[in-house]
């Protein structure tokens, strides 16, 4: 494990965030070198970053016990999904489920839906976790629907019903 390791970054076996010398970075485990090779080989992460919807990297030299290590493009202003107005939630589960249909299109799916995903540059929604893409079979659930409920739908529900009062 990383000694400069983000404390906030634990929760996904794919990989990690971690600082050195005042940058950051993503450390990509060997268990996601399969759906690494997939997001770039079937152009996915090429198709989102030219349409502004992911955060840009590039990988880089850095010896470490891990599959890669790639070094994200910096955004400057950092906000929290609890920060955020309600138009703002709502763009957000807008755009994951955007990024989600273009991913079936590449023959991937998201493997999660957390708006902690996400970031503002420029007003607009962008997904910040390349770990979060896996290879999909055809006729598969998507796994995290249950997440997207209980992170966008009833918090927007929620917020809608009270705006009535």
């Amino acid at each position: 494990m990383q000694k400069n390791r983000d404390p906030s970054s634990y929760r996904d076996p794919s990989g990690y965030v971690f600082y050195e010398d005042g940058k950051i970075y993503r450390a990509i485990n060997h268990s996601y070198q399969k759906n690494y090779e997939l997001f770039h080989e079937s152009g996915l992460y090429d198709d989102l970053v030219e349409k502004k919807m992911i955060t840009s990297y590039k990988e880089v030299n850095k010896i470490h016990q891990v599959y890669k290590v790639i070094q994200p493009d910096l955004i400057k202003f950092i906000s929290y999904p609890y920060e955020w107005s309600f138009n703002q939630i709502k763009d957000v589960a807008l755009r994951l489920l955007e990024i989600q249909k273009i991913a079936l299109d590449f023959g991937m799916t998201l493997k999660d839906a957390t708006p902690y995903n996400f970031q503002f540059v420029y007003n607009n929604p962008v997904l910040m976790d390349t770990l979060s893409f896996e290879s999909y079979t055809e006729g598969q659930i998507w796994k995290p629907y249950k997440q997207f409920c209980e992170m966008f739908l009833s918090p927007l529900l929620l917020a809608k019903n009270i705006e009535c009062f």
